[in-house]
């Protein structure tokens, strides 16, 4: 079966919210110089990237990036690329990057992505601060977001989050 890139960044983004607990993913949203496939967030501190690829010239291309080039420019303290099955050769693989392979109904870890320290954390930040700007009351396309409320000894209560209804058109 061939994968588009946009059925890739869907399984990405299913991916990080299951099987590392990320409660905020952002999907190919364009701010600064790195525009994520599908960047996700935990509570934890953990900040998840996923570059997918549904050919080897795009694969191939992502090397050319700046921050690929310099990857402590780069987003994401994980990083993995997700391709169909076989796309991709372990030795092709960047240093310290891990391989998501992506079948019809799984998506497996081949390869689990390394902790990068020196990395873009200002780049994580205005992405994450970008997107909750963008929420506001609209629904926004490649931004999904669980519900929170946080009540402090009921004299005050913050809200944040954004309900998708997969039902509903989304703004572009």
């Amino acid at each position: 079966m061939d994968f588009t890139h946009d059925a890739l960044i869907a399984r990405a983004a299913s991916w990080l919210t299951g099987s590392t607990n990320c409660s905020v993913v952002i999907t190919d949203m364009v701010t600064g110089h790195e525009t994520p496939d599908a960047i996700g967030f935990s509570s934890s501190g953990m900040v998840a990237l996923i570059e997918c690829k549904a050919s080897r010239a795009d694969f191939f291309a992502d090397a050319r990036k700046p921050h690929r080039i310099h990857p402590e420019r780069g987003m994401g303290g994980h990083r993995w690329y997700m391709t169909p099955v076989g796309l991709v050769s372990l030795d092709e693989l960047p240093d310290r990057w891990g391989l998501l392979e992506v079948t019809p109904n799984t998506v497996k870890q081949v390869v689990k992505a390394q902790y990068w320290r020196d990395r873009n954390h200002r780049g994580e930040v205005n992405l994450l601060v970008s997107a909750m700007r963008r929420i506001g009351n609209r629904k926004v396309k490649g931004v999904s977001v669980k519900v929170y409320t946080y009540y402090d000894n009921k004299k005050s209560k913050s809200t944040l989050g954004i309900l998708v209804d997969e039902d509903e058109k989304l703004d572009k």
